[in-house]
Formats: C-alpha cells, structure tokens, sequence
C-alpha cells in the first residue's frame, strides 16, 4: 500500500474493526480475518478504489463497505468528516470549498447549511454557464 505524505487514518464510525479513512480522503479495509465459506481467512490491508455516481448528477466518490453481510455504499467525504470533525448537524450539509467533488482531502471540506450550499453551487453554475454563452432566460427575448 503507498503511503501518502501527511496522510493519517482513522476508523470509520460503525465500521472500526474493518475500515479506516484518512484526513487525504482515501479509504482502506483493515487486516483482518474473516469467516467465509471455507473456514476462517486472513484479509489483508487495501486502500479501495472510490466510485463515483455514474452520472453528472451524481458526481460525488463513493466507497463500498461490508459489516454483517451486509453491503452500503457510502459517500467518501460524508467518511471524512464524520471522522475527523464529528456528526454533521441537523439542517447542515458536507461542501467541497474548491468545488471539486473528488477532492476529499479533510482541507477542502467543510459543514454549510443546505441553503448555502445550494446558493453556492447556483452561482458556480451559472458562472460556468456564462462562460459558455448562456443567457439567463430573463435576457432571452
């Protein structure tokens, strides 16, 4: 497994003796043994590949855990502050600062209310939009 620079893992809550996630937004499964089929095997430690949503609508990464059976899929910057910083408030929502929902270093993230979250992300559009040539539909005549 590579290391990164500056990089430090916790356990993701509800997931500690199998999972960790570092403050660089990667996600590992820990060593551990497991009881499958054919009787009781080691795992090793892997950092997981991140997936994003399949869609421009879902761009966010995603990892996959396993605890009881059971399979969920989770969204990776959600795993980094719930780690780093504690549970998400009521009425509040992860942002990425730079925009960017791949980036997922514990840097570039932070709690906003969902009012701003969207106000934001609104502007940031519609800036996008504007560099293509788009007109809002009230200049549209």
């Amino acid at each position: 497994m590579a290391m990164v620079k500056n990089e430090t893992w916790k356990p993701i809550d509800g997931y500690a003796d199998s999972y960790e996630v570092s403050n660089r937004g990667r996600v590992r499964s820990r060593e551990r043994d497991i009881n499958g089929p054919h009787g009781l095997r080691r795992i090793g430690a892997t950092v997981l590949k991140p997936r994003d949503g399949g869609s421009p609508n879902a761009p966010h990464l995603r990892a996959k855990l396993w605890a009881d059976n059971k399979q969920r899929t989770l969204l990776i910057h959600r795993l980094v502050l719930e780690s780093f910083v504690g549970p998400c408030p009521d009425g509040m929502v992860a942002c990425h600062i730079d925009g960017d929902p791949h980036n997922n270093d514990i840097a570039n993230l932070q709690v906003m209310t969902k009012a701003d979250h969207d106000a934001l992300h609104s502007r940031e559009r519609w800036a996008s939009a504007r560099r293509r040539g788009a007109k809002r539909p009230e200049q549209v005549a």
